[in-house]
């Protein structure tokens, strides 16, 4: 869906202890440093991959095979990645050795430009040295795709219902405790509490809005809720103006059959216009 006026989706800080005595503040050190390599992969950057990656690491492949840190490097630089979505993450630190589990959807550009996607499950294996975490095992398997609600259109319905309610609770109702709501390629809201406030946002500034369903379909692993939403922008410090926009999010399901990430898209520059009353018509 979209944001209220000034404001924006925030959060990232994902935590999960798994052992009784918790290590939050070193869950999130080794969980930026994974951010860092994934930001590298991506970019390409041999140089942040060098100082990421142990120099004793080890990659095991599916295939039963295992190969080095300059393997890995030398096939990541080869790489025409285009995007990663790391989800589900969770982590347990013992001593001076982390481990991380995760969900990865990467995207490359294949040939003549088409779009590819590869949906994995991976364990990361990070070790402390001196005060710096580095990554010093890897496997990734392949994973299947995630389930979808039996009936998805009635959960579409249901979803619509809850941004009409006025109660942003109902909408986070619809993730997984640790989903992610991102929108517009801006910061992911992580957990039902940050979606919540999301949510709450802009029921704020749109007292009056409502939402409408135009269709889902499916596109790959993913299922596209397509929205219209009109209101007045009569909340705090709002302009009066009336907005009328659609756009869609990209829902990933999770094993509870709840979304687990979405990715939101509407025309920013559009409802901007309207909003400010520069769109013809804008009143």
């Amino acid at each position: 869906m979209i944001p209220a006026p000034r404001i924006l989706p925030v959060l990232l800080a994902v935590s999960f202890p798994i052992l009784a005595e918790t290590h939050p503040a070193e869950e999130d050190r080794v969980l930026a440093v994974e951010d860092e390599y994934v930001a590298a992969e991506i970019r390409r950057d041999e140089a942040a991959l060098r100082r990421i990656v142990d120099d004793r690491f080890v990659m095991n492949s599916n295939d039963g095979t295992t190969s080095g840190k300059e393997a890995l490097i030398r096939s990541l630089l080869a790489m025409n990645m285009t995007g990663q979505t790391i989800a589900e993450r969770t982590v347990t630190i013992d001593g001076n050795t982390a481990l991380v589990f995760g969900t990865a959807e990467i995207r490359h550009a294949g040939e003549g430009g088409a779009q590819r996607t590869t949906l994995l499950r991976y364990t990361s294996t990070y070790v402390n040295r001196q005060g710096e975490w580095r990554m010093i095992a890897l496997h990734m398997a392949p994973r299947t795709k995630p389930p979808v609600p039996p009936d998805l259109e009635d959960f579409a319905a249901r979803y619509t219902a809850a941004w009409c309610s006025g109660d942003p609770a109902r909408v986070a109702a619809f993730f997984s405790e640790k989903g992610s709501l991102t929108i517009n390629d801006g910061t992911p809201s992580v957990g039902r509490p940050a979606i919540t406030e999301a949510a709450r946002g802009f029921m704020t500034a749109f007292p009056d809005m409502v939402v409408t369903m135009d269709g889902t379909e499916y596109a790959g692993d993913r299922v596209l809720y397509r929205w219209s939403l009109t209101g007045t922008n009569t909340g705090p410090g709002g302009t009066g103006r009336t907005v009328r926009i659609s756009g869609h999010e990209a829902w990933l399901f999770g094993p509870d059959g709840l979304i687990s990430d979405s990715r939101g898209h509407f025309d920013e520059a559009d409802y901007r216009r309207q909003i400010s009353g520069d769109a013809p018509g804008a009143r």
